[in-house]
């Protein structure tokens, strides 16, 4: 009876250290305890359960294993300039759509490596299903963010282009400034998008992807080493899979490819087959560093064999 109430429920020695290697083997992989707790329905254990077993040091688990939280230091709102792009385009023009239309808008960034990197890493945040499209980039240019776009426009269509990807807010990048090139359509005549702007130093007023390019970093972590001019195709859609088949719960457990699916069905199906992005199961999710330089050993051993060489530093 003592060893039960220790525990805090009705269970048998050998299935709580079960239970405790499920927990340190999914905290080593960067989950977190809501998502341990539901990818594991047969040892119904909450969250908060989890989060009191780390606390009380069973299995020698610590605080230190859990994923840290995101903190977002929110800027100062009241020296926000709009952007120079015009009224009609700026964060107060975006905010008077109609709120469905702005919780169906599209969020983009980029997220870059070393300064003397050339490749960057193009970002859409689907509002809608939290879904983050990772797109690699020869360089931080508008003109190769229109390649992307033209790319997607014809992967897609330009009617379900215009679904995902019809508003979009970013900020005053460089790479983001011919709002022109970056509209117009390469298969149809007219507009495919309309694109809204931040005001000046003001990024976290598309906060959503912000937040979210945590999940990118804790893969590829700043000052690890990572050249991002040795990134390829396939370490780009790792990382698509892995970020976007974590179950959420904003999302009430679903993942965002989940929902992306339930949403547009065989046309989501087709996007990301395109794109090279899998749904991954719980078990397969490893949202660390650790994973991705595994990820590369196995990488660079097909390739070796195949004559081809690889070249991202571990």
């Amino acid at each position: 009876m003592l060893k039960q109430s220790r525990v805090g429920f009705n269970t048998d020695r050998k299935t709580f250290e079960d239970m405790i290697y499920v927990i340190k083997q999914d905290l080593k992989r960067g989950l977190s305890p809501y998502q341990i707790s539901i990818s594991h329905s047969d040892f119904m254990m909450s969250q908060s359960t989890i989060y009191r077993w780390v606390s009380k040091g069973y299995g020698e688990m610590t605080n230190m294993d859990l994923r840290k939280k995101v903190k977002y230091k929110q800027r100062n709102q009241n020296t926000n300039r709009p952007t120079k792009h015009g009224i009609d385009r700026s964060y107060s023009a975006f905010c008077e759509l109609e709120p469905d239309i702005r919780d169906s808008a599209c969020e983009m960034d980029t997220v870059i490596g070393f300064k003397k990197n050339k490749q960057c890493i193009l970002t859409l945040f689907l509002r809608a299903c939290k879904l983050q499209i990772c797109i690699l980039l020869p360089s931080k240019s508008c003109e190769n963010v229109a390649r992307a776009f033209n790319a997607l426009e014809e992967y897609c269509g330009t009617v379900l282009f215009k679904k995902l990807f019809g508003i979009i807010l970013t900020d005053n990048g460089l790479e983001f400034s011919n709002y022109k090139l970056l509209e117009k359509s390469s298969l149809d005549i007219g507009e495919r998008s309309k694109i809204y702007y931040c005001d000046v130093r003001a990024s976290n007023q598309k906060a959503m992807c912000e937040k979210n390019h945590v999940e990118i970093r804790k893969i590829i972590p700043k000052r690890q080493g990572i050249d991002f001019d040795k990134l390829d195709e396939y370490d780009i859609a790792y990382i698509n899979e892995q970020i976007n088949s974590q179950p959420r719960k904003s999302l009430f457990g679903h993942s965002s490819i989940q929902v992306f699916k339930m949403m547009f069905g065989v046309l989501a199906d087709n996007l990301m087959k395109v794109l090279g992005i899998r749904e991954i199961s719980s078990k397969d999710l490893n949202l660390t560093f650790n994973g991705f330089k595994k990820f590369h050993e196995q990488k660079e051993e097909v390739m070796q064999e195949m004559g081809v060489e690889d070249g991202v530093n571990n």
